[in-house]
Formats: C-alpha cells, structure tokens, sequence
C-alpha cells in the first residue's frame, strides 16, 4: 500500500494544530512515556501519528520521533494548552 506524504507538516508551513490533550487514549499516552524514559529524556516532544488518537495504540498509532529540545510556549499562542505550566504541575507538583 503506498502513502503520500506531504514534505512538511510545521505549523509555520500552514497546517493547524488541534488541542486533543483529553482525548488521547491512555495508551498512547503510556507509549509517549515509554519512549522518553527509555532515551532517558525528561523533557521532550514526541510526535506520533495515529489513526484514531482515542483508540489503543495496537496497530493505531506510532511514535515518528522524539524532540529532546522542545520548542516550549508555541502551542500557547495556537492552542489553549500551557505546555511550561503543565511540565511544572507534573513533575514537581506546582499548581500556582
């Protein structure tokens, strides 16, 4: 089966970001973690690719890479999610 994709899909080349946060399924969420921990990394943006993103990760969904430098506050201006307030909030328990 063949796919055609798109050279690029950075926001600054046009696309729209969409803020799905609560409707990811815990698994591709579980498998975001995975992939982070076992590069040891923190802090990072994974990418993935879904089908479905609120369906489990079997034969649904993919990790294409990982960011170990994260643009952090982008998404703010795009979307309604405060990237830098929720790594404080879950990894040290800050709420203010």
């Amino acid at each position: 089966e063949s796919v055609q994709l798109r050279w690029n899909s950075n926001l600054w080349t046009g696309w729209t970001p969409y803020d799905i946060t609560n409707k990811v399924h815990p698994e591709i969420y579980a498998l975001c973690i995975k992939a982070a921990t076992t590069l040891w990394l923190w802090i990072c943006w994974v990418d993935v690719i879904a089908r479905d993103y609120s369906a489990p990760v079997a034969w649904n969904a993919v990790v294409l890479e990982l960011n170990s430098t994260p643009w952090l506050g982008w998404d703010r201006e795009l979307t309604s999610v405060n990237t830098p307030r929720e790594l404080l909030i879950r990894a040290f328990g800050i709420k203010k």
